[in-house]
Parts: structure tokens; C-alpha cells; sequence
């Protein structure tokens, strides 16, 4: 997964090392669906992709954090 909407949030699939990075930028919670935090995702409320620009760059983010998932896979399969 790299990002999805739950109700009328974006779910950011953002990785454990950018977690508290992402969790400081405005408009964004913490993804507790399950009942507690998970550190590897962020809720981002509308607010906070409203604009094309914003919307890009958190999908921008899921997808570099994918991608980087699917390179240390490749990596390890070799």
C-alpha cells in the first residue's frame, strides 16, 4: 500500500524514519485505526491536501518510501 482515504482523510504510508517528521507538518494525526498508533503512517486531514501542490507532495512521499521498499526487496532477493 502507499496511500489510501479512510472517511475523508488521506492515510500517508510514510515509514517509520520520516514519522515524526510527517507528524509535525500541519493537518496531520496519527493513524490509530487498529487502537494505537502506527508509526509507519499518518491520517492527513483535508486541510492539508486541498491544494494540488500538497496533495502531490504527500503522494510524492508514499511513493519514494514504496519504492525504497521494493529496492531493498530487490536487494535482498538477489
Amino acid at each position: 500500500m502507499c496511500c489510501g482515504v479512510m472517511g475523508n482523510k488521506l492515510m500517508a504510508r510514510i515509514g517509520h524514519d520520516d514519522y515524526d517528521r510527517c507528524l509535525a507538518e500541519p493537518y496531520t494525526a496519527e493513524t490509530d485505526f487498529t487502537g494505537k498508533p502506527i508509526r509507519s503512517m499518518v491520517y492527513v486531514l483535508p486541510e492539508g491536501f486541498e491544494s494540488d501542490k500538497n496533495l502531490t507532495a504527500w503522494v510524492q512521499t508514499c511513493t519514494a518510501f514504496v519504492d525504497a521498499l521494493r529496492l531493498k526487496t530487490k536487494e535482498t532477493s538477489v
